[in-house]
């Protein structure tokens, strides 16, 4: 009889251990027992022993293979072990990942921030205007024009200010706009 088919007269699954597998054994054993069951003695001498030879392969094969289970749970834990510290890494280089794109875009509001207080520093002391460039080449200058940089109020740099503090304590609201108003 193969061990399948063991698991199967016991009615256990091929994950059960030694000790659920004796217990159902007993269980069986003695609702089986052909001096407990009435009827044909034959047949219920016949079940006995099927139970019987059923448990019988199944503590040979269990105390068989122990050792090569032992092994195989030592495998699986090593590949489970593996396969946590590839996530791990994978989490680590993500958090990483994230963190430098804030940092990127902190660095980048913080220069929108200090550009806006120039060009309203410059605007105010009307030092704004560019002055033509000469072209040697050029028998006629071409006209030259000053692209104002649009400037933000007082209001807005503060709120903008504001938002990049709230990001550093992560209690960040949609925009910076939102603090303004």
């Amino acid at each position: 009889m193969e061990p399948t088919r063991a698991y199967d007269i016991l009615g256990v699954t091929p994950m059960a251990d030694l000790e659920t597998i004796r217990d159902v054994w007993r269980a069986l054993a003695r609702a089986h027992h052909p001096d407990v069951v009435g009827g044909c003695p034959d047949a219920a001498s016949r079940r006995f022993s099927e139970i019987n030879e059923a448990y019988d392969i199944l503590r040979s094969h269990l105390t068989r293979t122990s050792v090569e289970r032992d092994d195989l749970d030592m495998s699986l834990r090593a590949k489970y072990a593996a396969r946590r510290d590839v996530a791990r890494r994978r989490a680590m280089a993500e958090q990483k990942r994230r963190m430098d794109a804030a940092r990127r875009t902190e660095a980048e509001f913080q220069a929108e921030a200090s550009a806006h207080e120039r060009t309203n520093a410059t605007q105010e002391n009307g030092s704004h205007k560019a002055k033509p460039k000469s072209n040697p080449r050029a028998t006629t200058q071409p006209e030259t024009t000053v692209m104002k940089r649009p400037t933000m109020s007082a209001e807005g740099i503060a709120a903008l200010r504001g938002y990049l503090e709230a990001r550093k304590t992560r209690d960040l609201p949609r925009s910076y706009v939102d603090l303004a108003t």
